[in-house]
C-alpha cells in the first residue's frame, strides 16, 4: 500500500504502516509490504482496514489482500540449507 494504514483482525490490530489520521498534520506516511500471521485460527475473520493518504499520487491499496492457509509446515535450517516438511 502506498499509504499509512492500520489492519485489524477480529478487533485486534495486527499490522500498521505509518500513522493513520484524518488530519494531514497528524498523518505519517510510510510504504512497506507486510505479511501477517493469523494463527489464532478462528472460523470467521472480520478484517477492517483504515487507510490515510495526503501525499502520494497512488493512494490506497495497490494489490489485492491475499490469504494463504498453511497447515503442518515445519521449517528447519542448517549450514547446508533449508528443509521444508509439509
Amino acid at each position: 500500500m502506498y499509504s499509512a494504514y492500520s489492519l485489524f483482525n477480529n478487533g485486534k490490530k495486527v499490522a500498521k504502516n505509518g500513522k493513520v489520521s484524518d488530519k494531514e498534520e497528524n498523518f505519517i506516511p510510510y510504504w512497506q509490504y507486510q505479511t501477517v500471521d493469523l494463527s489464532e485460527n478462528p472460523d470467521t475473520l472480520k478484517m477492517v482496514l483504515h487507510i490515510a493518504n495526503f501525499y502520494h499520487s497512488k493512494a490506497g491499496i495497490s494489490k489485492s489482500i491475499t490469504q494463504n492457509i498453511v497447515r503442518g509446515l515445519q521449517v528447519s535450517s542448517s549450514d547446508r540449507g533449508i528443509s521444508l516438511n509439509l
